[in-house]
């Protein structure tokens, strides 16, 4: 019996000694989903203000410093890049034939061997 009693007063212990590990590192991460929910509140109201000084000095309600019309140019470039892409990925995928598995009808590359969906091999 002594055995079975030091045992279970051994294990009660470990038990406690893990709760309170556990409730540690419930707390740290808790605190570190508030910071990183802080922090993403701050960029976003950052990107907010950005927004609107650059509507203000796209539309003419004040005059821009030099630096600030740098990063308007900056930003326009962006923009034609980005409406760019948008337009080669349109025509992309427009231009495209699909090809189809033979068994399930599954769309897949043209090089596929084997199907993705079903797995039947392809002649």
């Amino acid at each position: 019996m002594e055995f079975g009693q030091e045992l279970k007063k051994k294990l009660s212990y470990a038990a406690k000694a893990v709760s309170r590990g556990a409730s540690r590192l419930t707390a740290e991460a808790g605190q570190r989903i508030n910071t990183a929910v802080a922090s993403k509140r701050v960029d976003d109201a950052m990107k907010k203000l950005g927004r609107l000084r650059y509507d203000e000095l796209t539309h003419g309600a004040d005059d821009a410093s030099p630096a600030e019309n740098a990063v308007i140019a900056e930003i326009e470039a962006l923009i034609s890049d980005l409406e760019k892409l948008k337009n080669r990925g349109a025509d992309d995928s427009a231009s495209r034939v699909c090809r189809r598995c033979r068994f399930c009808g599954a769309v897949i590359s043209d090089d596929a061997i084997y199907c993705s969906k079903c797995g039947g091999k392809q002649e």
